[in-house]
């Protein structure tokens, strides 16, 4: 019996509400400094948004031992949405300490451009080939030596009857 899951539910499911969440983010960052709870309230929303998406796939996903890909890219893009939250906090913080508005928006310009570059990094593994092409030569090396040990086994008790 063998059995492969379908990952092209994933990727249409999963990936493009996540990418939609990633992009909402830089709403924050584009959010003036000095409306800080306008900031901090939408990182929030977009936060809470990650851990109720999380809950909810977790009845859909197969509980493993083991970390997955879809596991590490929803903690990497929840990571990458606290990045924006406590940016937003620094943000405010040296606005307290007498930073200017334009300083602030260089910050934020900065922010921006890293934040768009990990997005953007996250979603490499996903659409790697070399990736798919590792998994299914694992996979045809496990099936190969499940096969021969299952054998192997037969052999051996055949022979002592």
């Amino acid at each position: 019996l063998l059995l492969v899951r379908a990952s092209a539910y994933y990727l249409w499911n999963v990936v493009t509400f996540v990418v939609c969440l990633l992009v909402l983010n830089i709403g924050v960052i584009l959010t003036p400094p000095e409306d800080i709870a306008d900031r901090l309230g939408n990182s929030l929303a977009l936060l809470l948004t990650f851990a109720a998406f999380k809950i909810t796939l977790a009845g859909d996903i197969p509980k493993v031992g083991y970390l997955t890909q879809i596991d590490k890219y929803l903690l990497i893009s929840f990571f990458l949405s606290t990045c924006i939250g406590v940016e937003a906090l620094v943000v405010q913080l040296l606005s307290m300490n007498g930073w200017g508005t334009g300083d602030l928006r260089k910050i934020d310009q900065i922010t921006a451009a890293v934040y768009v570059a990990l997005a953007l990094l996250s979603h490499v593994p996903l659409f790697n080939p070399y990736n798919e092409m590792k998994k299914r030569d694992k996979f045809k090396y496990d099936l190969y030596h499940r096969t021969n040990s299952s054998f192997e086994i037969l052999q051996a008790g055949d022979e002592d009857d």
